[in-house]
């Protein structure tokens, strides 16, 4: 009879959802966040079962207890004991991380997936999350950091999840055949004598090889200039970003067209001060306010 009514408290909680939902987009609230107001207004939070609920909620977030990611992994939840689960994941600026979270039996449980900074030692600081029914999170950090992925069911779930995960380069490989192998100087590498430091990565190719936009965005200019010779700047919105192109043989684009990713920008060359250079791409990323960073793992996926 007590989970019985528990579980009619925690339906009707759950109704209310879309009437609190634009109040809470304003105040920014996450959707555990909106989940556990809801047990607080409906009095679960003071059931026995709720508060424990709520209180492996906060135990999942101790980042010493957190366990490193494994690539794939299975978990049982029971509904006469809460849980929540904490994994640790190293993440590097430029690589896209996905979790897929896929029912293992015929149940069907609701589930809350939150990431968390950790690796300052401050208290965590949530930067990214999805709940139900969403069952994929997709995040991209921006700066090389340590992350606390906690997943945890909706109160009385019953059924076992398979968990899996992937990073990738969130970016496309920006001459398509080509790759890793094909990477022949790193950002950083000295150049004119150790006066200037390398600002991209050199990618060799044979000339007239294509070159394709690495994100979707607009192309900002195509003006050739002394050091890069022909080349291409595009603009990416979603992280604000530009992309750079050096060296090209020529051109497939103009100033102010729209352009997806994968189509062709231009063609690997040597101009610039490349000339006594095999052919080759010099591509660069630049973040407003910060300058050159490091492209390579927004191209190149990490090892499996």
């Amino acid at each position: 009879m007590r989970k019985t009514l528990l579980l009619l408290l925690v339906l009707a909680a759950a109704a209310c959802g879309p009437i609190r939902s634009f109040r809470d987009a304003l105040l920014g609230r996450s959707s555990y966040e909106r989940y556990v107001a809801s047990l607080g207004e409906a009095g679960i939070d003071r059931t026995a079962l709720g508060a424990e609920w709520i209180d492996a909620g906060r135990r999942a977030l101790d980042a010493s207890r957190a366990i490193p990611i494994p690539p794939r992994a299975s978990e049982r939840f029971r509904p006469d004991s809460p849980s929540a689960i904490a994994y640790r994941v190293e993440l590097r600026r430029g690589q896209s991380f996905r979790l897929t979270l896929e029912p293992e039996d015929s149940s069907f449980v609701h589930l809350f997936v939150d990431v968390f900074r950790i690796s300052d030692g401050a208290p965590p600081q949530r930067v990214a999350g999805a709940g139900p029914p969403a069952r994929q999170l997709a995040f991209e950090p921006a700066e090389d950091d340590t992350f606390l992925v906690r997943i945890q069911p909706e109160l009385l779930a019953d059924g076992e999840i398979g968990i899996a995960h992937a990073r990738r380069a969130a970016l496309l490989f920006p001459v398509p055949g080509a790759g890793r192998r094909n990477v022949g100087s790193l950002f950083g590498a000295s150049r004119s004598s150790g006066r200037r430091e390398h600002q991209g990565i050199d990618i060799f190719a044979p000339r007239d090889t294509p070159v394709v936009a690495a994100a979707d965005g607009w192309i900002s200019s195509t003006t050739p200039n002394e050091l890069g010779g022909n080349v291409v700047w595009l603009w990416d919105p979603v992280r604000e970003h530009t992309l750079y192109y050096a060296h090209l043989d020529r051109h497939a684009v103009s100033r102010g067209q729209r352009v997806r990713k994968g189509d062709v920008v231009g063609f690997v060359g040597n101009t610039g001060n490349a000339r006594t250079t095999p052919p080759h791409l010099h591509f660069a990323i630049y973040r407003r306010g910060q300058g050159a960073i490091d492209p390579l793992y927004y191209v190149v996926d990490p090892p499996s």
